[in-house]
């Protein structure tokens, strides 16, 4: 009568086995792993470009209201570099410089200075509910206003709208500035901030056409870093003809 060994696995076929299996774990936890990284840069890239629609909209709502136009000696809309308002401005509007995060072989629109935009906003003066005066004229205050990029208290460098009131009385702020942007009245010296963007990298603001600072371009770049070698960025651009805006003459 003839015996059959009952079948079994060598020492060798389990160690074989163990190492096949290791490595498709191996390469399962790798694609899980880049698969969350993708998706966070995905998410990431979508939640900075609906920052970026959010700003455009309120600067775009607020400097439509502004205008060109000479107030105390002082040329409004003015930009500004470096942290240090010009002479003349409102010194409030100094501020820390936006720290550097885009890698420095970015595209040009991460480098560089980061601009900073004055202007003004007609208030309604007369308690008539209109910023405009009995002769068609719109109402000037002592209000002035800035679009700047500076870090944040936890570092972030982020877009703020900052309101001065220069004047000695207090001063009412336009009602519903791009619907969510509201201040309360400005008392003489006070100083008023809103943060409108975060993780902006760079603002560029230039004046279009042959009628300087009417039409203005606007361009927000945003980066963020993720990882010590992983950076999102995105950016966007668009033009604000101001309310005394006039097309370009025809040569």
């Amino acid at each position: 009568m003839r015996r059959h060994r009952a079948a079994a696995f060598t020492l060798i076929e389990v160690m074989v086995a163990l190492g096949v299996l290791g490595v498709v774990m191996a390469l399962f936890v790798t694609g899980l792993s880049e698969s969350r990284q993708l998706l966070n840069a995905n998410q990431t890239t979508s939640d900075m470009e609906l920052q970026g629609s959010k700003a455009f909209r309120a600067m775009t709502s607020i400097l439509q209201r502004s205008g060109h136009l000479e107030y105390a000696s002082r040329d409004y809309p003015t930009t500004f570099q470096g942290g240090t308002p010009p002479g003349g401005f409102a010194a409030q509007l100094a501020h820390p410089l936006p720290a550097d995060v885009a890698p420095s072989g970015w595209a040009a629109v991460y480098q560089g200075a980061s601009d900073a935009v004055v202007f003004k906003v007609p208030t309604d003066l007369d308690g008539d509910g209109r910023p405009i005066d009995d002769q068609g004229f719109a109402e000037w205050s002592d209000l002035e206003y800035a679009f700047l990029v500076r870090p944040g208290p936890d570092g972030i460098n982020q877009l703020e709208l900052v309101v001065v009131n220069r004047g000695t009385t207090t001063v009412r702020c336009p009602e519903g500035l791009a619907g969510e942007v509201s201040f309360p009245p400005l008392a003489a010296g006070a100083v008023h901030r809103r943060v409108i963007a975060r993780h902006v990298e760079r603002l560029q603001v230039e004046s279009v056409g042959a009628l300087a600072r009417t039409r203005l371009k606007l361009t927000l770049a945003f980066c963020r870093r993720l990882a010590a070698d992983q950076y999102i960025g995105t950016f966007r651009s668009t033009v604000v003809w101001l309310r005394n805006y006039a097309p370009d003459p025809v040569e």
